[in-house]
């Protein structure tokens, strides 16, 4: 395992998920992560893509990143209408903010709503992290890449986590 120091220094390189979750995880064999200079297209006929369940999403309430002040849900004040979510970590140990989940309906894309749940994440967690990291789907519709470049992101690290069929 590399030092705290070794993943501050490009930690979206360093690792393809957060150092708080290098240290516990074990990865079974039937997941692959594979950094893209490494990642050959070929392997997707025997792996699929990384699927999420609500059970696994829940578990994060147990992790020692876990903020309850970092997962917000944008709700449109008239109507109650659900707009998106936003789910962040904070480890403590590195002082790394995690942008781990930042979703908005498809029916209200192009409103901002996803700048606005990262620009209040981020005020969240101004005076505890030393730096902040993303995670998103580089071929999602919604674009995630540019949302985050547009709040000052930069790296062009992209990570494949894959799944044996």
């Amino acid at each position: 395992m590399m030092t705290i120091n070794e993943y501050r220094k490009n930690p979206c390189r360093a690792l393809s998920i957060p150092y708080w979750k290098a240290k516990v995880t074990t990865l079974p064999e039937t997941m692959k992560i594979l950094h893209d200079s490494e990642f050959d297209p070929t392997c997707l006929s025997e792996y699929t893509d990384l699927r999420v369940t609500g059970e696994q999403i829940l578990g994060y309430t147990k992790t020692e990143v876990y903020r309850e002040d970092l997962w917000i849900l944008a709700v449109e004040e008239e109507t109650d209408q659900i707009l998106g979510c936003g789910l962040a970590d904070f480890d403590r140990e590195v002082q790394e903010g995690i942008l781990e989940w930042i979703q908005v309906l498809p029916e209200h894309w192009g409103r901002k709503i996803g700048q606005a749940i990262v620009n209040e994440l981020l005020y969240r967690m101004k005076e505890t992290a030393m730096f902040a990291t993303v995670s998103g789907k580089v071929n999602d519709s919604a674009s995630p890449e540019l949302l985050y470049r547009k709040r000052g992101f930069t790296g062009d690290d992209v990570w494949h986590v894959l799944y044996r069929k």
